[in-house]
């Protein structure tokens, strides 16, 4: 007997790409709901805040939901932009989703990876770079999912 495919858990970082560029994306893997993995849900580029987006979302019945606990530790994240050590970065994130708060909202995660098609979002275009790839890589500990990193193409 075999044992049922995996679910997939998608992400994706938005940098360089627009909103129409991100929501076709979604609609091609059949998204069906965005994991705002940002700790601030805040963008210089319109469009990509919280609400906006959301409301955006929407317009093509894709839920939105924010988890700031899974977002980067800003001292982390401060000193990732300065020394562009990732290492040492992976290691503080990591540290952090061990947190009460991330470890309950990694497992709110599981829950809609388990009713949803779902997409991790942040702003960095490289998975590999991201903290986004740690957070799917904590989930898959916590739920049994496949892990797709969605490269958009820049507008």
């Amino acid at each position: 007997m075999t044992s049922p495919p995996k679910p997939a858990v998608f992400t994706a970082g938005y940098t360089g790409v627009s909103v129409d560029g991100l929501i076709e994306a979604l609609l091609e893997h059949s998204v069906q709901r965005v994991v705002d993995v940002r700790e601030l849900p805040l963008s210089r580029r319109a469009g990509f805040s919280k609400n906006g987006l959301a409301a955006r979302l929407a317009v093509d019945s894709i839920g939105y939901t924010h988890l700031r606990s899974l977002g980067s530790p800003r001292d982390a994240r401060k000193r990732y932009m300065s020394d562009h050590d990732w290492p040492t970065f992976a290691t503080a994130v990591n540290d952090h989703l061990m947190t009460p708060a991330a470890v309950e909202a990694l497992d709110r995660l599981a829950e809609l990876v388990g009713d949803e098609r779902c997409c991790l979002l942040c702003t960095c275009p490289a998975p590999e770079r991201c903290h986004r790839s740690l957070v799917a890589e904590a989930l898959a500990e916590v739920k049994r999912v496949e892990v797709v990193h969605v490269r958009l193409l820049a507008a």
